[in-house]
């Protein structure tokens, strides 16, 4: 569920942007997946001895997986993208980018381990990426265009500069 608020945030952000929207979407329809993940469930694990994963579940589990993996690739590139246009958020980009050779790393190194290891790997490293964006989303937030300094820091800059005496 809190995927599916990120990407609600990441398309009011970039709204203007078309490429933007496309990705703030595809990760809300990753948010969504992740979600049905939990109701559509598999039967067995496949290192489970006979293990056949043939139940309506199962099945549905199966197609929703490929549709949230889509769409989370969709996501970083089409966002990745997006940012790169957009001047406020031009410093996210490459960390959002990153995100797709890395979870192929992670899904490498550790597909020694087992299946199981590496889907957990790669899983980590989309959530890290996707909780990065949002971590930008707050910093960036009731940025509109340019961004301001914020009264804060305009204070301290305010302050180390008095007005000489009239």
């Amino acid at each position: 569920m809190l995927v599916i608020a990120l990407g609600i945030g990441v398309w009011l952000a970039l709204r203007p942007s078309r490429l933007g929207r496309v990705g703030a979407a595809a990760v809300i329809v990753a948010g969504a997946g992740t979600f049905l993940d939990g109701i559509f469930r598999l039967d067995c694990q496949g290192i489970d001895v006979a293990c056949t994963n043939d139940s309506w579940h199962s099945h549905a589990h199966k197609i929703e997986s490929a549709s949230t993996v889509g769409a989370i690739f969709v996501a970083f590139l089409a966002l990745a993208l997006a940012l790169r246009r957009t001047a406020t958020w031009r410093d996210t980009w490459i960390p959002v980018l990153s995100a797709v050779p890395s979870i192929f790393v992670a899904n490498i190194a550790f597909s020694s381990i087992g299946d199981g290891a590496a889907t957990r790997a790669g899983t980590v490293v989309v959530f890290s990426a996707l909780g990065f964006l949002g971590l930008r989303l707050v910093q960036k937030a009731g940025c509109v265009g340019t961004c301001h300094t914020t009264p804060v820091v305009e204070r301290e800059r305010r302050d180390s500069n008095p007005r000489p005496p009239a």
